[in-house]
């Protein structure tokens, strides 16, 4: 399996998907599974739409460097905001970990993600994608999104708290592809790349505790 693409160094194998002004990266089986779960849910009167899908290695280190360093926000697993100074190294790297993934350990790298809301809803720009979200504005779309799931060949890899990565309805996975990656994702992988990531806060508290991390928040998931 191709390093580089595994950890989202290399996307030359994905696909455009446009909506609107937006275009997103999709392996190119994941866009037709996505688009027909859109057109099924269609029929109850949602407009199945993307917040996110491929994300590079390097947008990921962004949003963990943001986070590790104090300008993004940190929430705990009641989604309630965290002080930044009073948390030690590790609780932030902990904290990080419960909403977004390590660099190059993103299930988004591969192409074969999705997160997902209902455009009839609200604006993509509005969308804040927290389980409170979920329960106020898209229930309809997740009562409605269960009954296609499988047919259109998704799944939820984090459609419960197992006690790492927080549960993420909105996140739905192709499952034929990447429960493949799966299986060629190994904890040699992300020494590997945390080892060539230059400039990453926290990397070497990262490395100290990577078996942790590895079986916590990276191949703890739903199947």
């Amino acid at each position: 399996m191709n390093y580089l693409f595994l950890t989202g160094r290399e996307n030359k194998n994905l696909v455009e998907y446009k909506e609107e002004d937006r275009t997103y990266l999709l392996s190119k089986e994941a866009k037709e599974g996505f688009l027909k779960l859109k057109e099924q849910l269609s029929n109850h009167g949602i407009n199945l739409s993307l917040v996110s899908s491929y994300r590079s290695f390097e947008h990921q280190l962004r949003i963990w460097n943001g986070k590790a360093s104090g300008q993004r926000k940190l929430y705990d697993k009641d989604e309630n905001l965290l002080n930044y100074q009073d948390l030690s190294p590790i609780e932030i790297i902990h904290a990080i970990l419960r909403w977004s993934a390590l660099p190059g350990a993103s299930r988004h790298h591969w192409g074969t993600e999705i997160d997902v809301f209902d455009a009839n809803i609200k604006e993509v720009s509005a969308v804040n994608l927290t389980l409170k979200e979920c329960d106020k504005d898209f229930n309809d779309l997740y009562q409605h999104l269960d009954q296609y799931l499988k047919q259109c060949g998704f799944h939820r890899p984090y459609a419960l708290d197992l006690g790492g990565v927080s549960p993420e309805p909105w996140h739905l996975s192709f499952s034929k592809e990447s429960q493949e990656l799966e299986e060629n994702y190994s904890i040699d992988t992300i020494i590997k790349s945390l080892n060539e990531t230059q400039d990453m806060q926290f990397k070497d508290i990262v490395l100290e505790n990577i078996e942790e991390i590895f079986q916590k928040y990276i191949i703890n998931v739903s199947k």
